[in-house]
C-alpha cells in the first residue's frame, strides 16, 4: 500500500502521459494482435447482468426474496447483478438519510443487503452493491437528476463526511463477501468535476485503497454517458463503468411504430461502441456498461433516459435495440482487432436496467421473467 503522498502523486500525473502510454500496442497490460484478423477462441463474451433496484423492501423475508430473485436470474442465464440501494440527500443541508422525508421510500437495511451478498455465490451470481444518491424531493425518485447535486464550503465538507462513511460501510460488506465491484458512486457529475471537492474524493479513494481487497473485486464508478470522458479519477480505479443511455437513433429515424429498424440501430450503435473501445484502450482499463436500458415506447431509442418518451407503445423498438446490442457483443468476440486489456475483454459486461423484482411494480424499464427481452438474454447466454 503506497503512502498517501505517493497515492496523491499518482492522482496528479498528467493526462497526456496516460495518452502516451495508451498509444503503444505492446504495453504490458495489453496483448498485441496479429495484422491479419482471425478468430480468437480464447475470447469470451461480455457477461450479462441486471439491476435489482431496492426502492422499498418493506418487511420481506430476505431468504425467500433473494432465493426467488436469484432463481429467476439463473433461469434467464444472467450471471451477475447490481443491487441498487438508494439514499436520500437534502440539497440544502447535504444531510444523507436512509428514508425520504416526503414519502415512504427508504434504503434497504444492512442485514437485507448482507443476505443478498451471502446467498449470491450459491446461485452462481456475481453480486455487487450499487449505491445511488437521490436528491430528496416530493415527487419521485429521480425526478431531479443526481448529477446536479453540488455543495461548497462547510456544506461540502459535511456532505463528504457522511458520504464517505456510507461508501466505506458498503465497501466493507463488499470486501467481506468478495463482491465483483466496489462502486465509488453513480452519476455524481457536478461533484466529480467540482475542484473544491477534489481533496475529499482523493481521501475517499485513499481510504478505499487501504481496505484489504482480495480476489477479483474491482473498484469502479458508474459515470453518466456524458460525464465519462472528463471523469478525473479513472486512473485510481480498476474498471470504467458507464451508464450507457446514449441515443441509438435520431428523432426522425425512430418516429412511428416499428421504427427504427434493427439494421438502423446496429449501424448507429457501431461507432458508439468503437468510441468506448478507444476510451478503454486509452485508459488501460477494461470497461463495462453499468447501465443500459430502454422502455417499450415509441422513440425510446432517441431518448433512452426517459421513462415515457411518447404515449405510443412500441415493443419492437425496444426489442430491436436489445437485439442490436447482443449481436454487437457477439461480434466483439470474433473481432481480433479489438484488444484485450489486462488479460480481459475490453468490454467485460453489460448490466440491464432493470429486472422486475417480486412484489414490486417497478417502472417502464422492467424486464420481466419470460418476456421477449428475457428470452433474448437467455439465448445469448446459452451460446457461451
Amino acid at each position: 500500500m503506497p503512502s498517501r503522498r505517493q497515492f496523491l502523486q499518482s492522482l496528479s500525473l498528467p493526462f497526456l502521459s496516460l495518452l502516451a502510454l495508451s498509444s503503444s500496442f505492446t504495453h504490458s497490460g495489453i496483448q498485441q494482435v496479429n495484422a491479419t484478423p482471425q478468430k480468437n477462441k480464447n475470447n469470451i463474451r461480455p457477461e450479462l447482468g441486471v439491476h435489482l433496484p431496492l426502492w422499498h423492501q418493506g418487511e420481506l423475508d430476505p431468504d425467500q426474496f433473494w432465493k426467488e430473485v436469484y432463481s429467476e436470474l439463473n433461469e434467464t442465464g444472467i450471471s451477475q447483478c447490481l443491487i441498487l440501494n438508494y439514499y436520500f440527500v437534502d440539497p440544502v443541508s447535504a444531510k444523507i438519510s436512509k428514508k425520504s422525508q416526503f414519502n415512504s421510500n427508504h434504503s434497504p437495511k444492512i442485514p437485507f443487503l448482507e443476505k443478498a451478498m451471502q446467498l449470491a455465490p450459491a446461485h452462481n451470481i456475481k453480486a455487487s452493491l450499487y449505491p445511488v444518491l437521490e436528491i430528496d424531493n416530493p415527487h419521485q425518485i429521480g425526478a431531479i437528476w443526481r448529477g446536479n447535486l453540488n455543495f461548497f464550503g462547510v456544506t461540502l465538507k459535511n456532505f463528504f463526511n457522511e458520504y464517505s462513511r456510507l461508501i466505506m460501510e458498503l465497501a466493507q460488506i463488499s470486501v467481506n463477501n468478495n463482491a465483483q465491484y466496489i462502486y465509488l458512486g453513480s452519476e455524481l457529475a457536478s461533484l466529480t468535476h467540482n475542484i473544491a471537492a477534489r481533496p475529499f474524493w482523493e481521501q475517499l479513494l485513499y481510504d478505499l485503497h487501504s481496505l484489504n481487497i482480495k480476489g477479483t473485486t474491482k473498484m469502479t464508478y458508474a459515470a453518466h454517458w456524458e460525464e465519462y470522458l472528463t471523469f478525473p479519477f479513472w486512473r485510481q480505479l480498476d474498471s470504467i463503468g458507464i451508464d450507457a443511455y446514449f441515443p441509438l437513433a435520431s428523432a426522425q429515424q425512430s418516429a412511428g411504430i416499428n421504427n427504427p429498424s434493427l439494421s438502423q440501430i446496429a449501424a448507429n450503435l457501431k461507432p458508439q461502441m468503437n468510441e468506448l473501445y478507444n476510451f478503454a484502450r486509452q485508459h488501460q482499463r477494461p470497461l463495462h456498461l453499468s447501465e443500459f436500458g430502454l422502455t417499450p415506447f415509441d422513440q425510446t431509442t432517441t431518448t433512452p433516459w426517459q421513462q415515457s418518451p411518447s404515449y405510443l407503445k412500441d415493443e419492437s423498438e425496444r426489442l430491436n435495440s436489445f437485439k442490436a446490442l447482443l449481436n454487437c457483443l457477439e461480434n466483439e468476440v470474433e473481432d481480433s482487432n479489438h484488444l484485450r486489456i489486462k488479460n480481459q475483454p475490453w468490454l467485460s459486461s453489460v448490466n440491464f436496467w432493470h429486472w422486475k423484482l417480486p412484489g414490486r411494480n417497478g417502472s417502464n424499464y422492467n424486464i420481466e421473467p419470460g418476456s421477449d427481452v428475457a428470452r433474448l438474454i437467455k439465448n445469448y447466454s446459452e451460446k457461451k
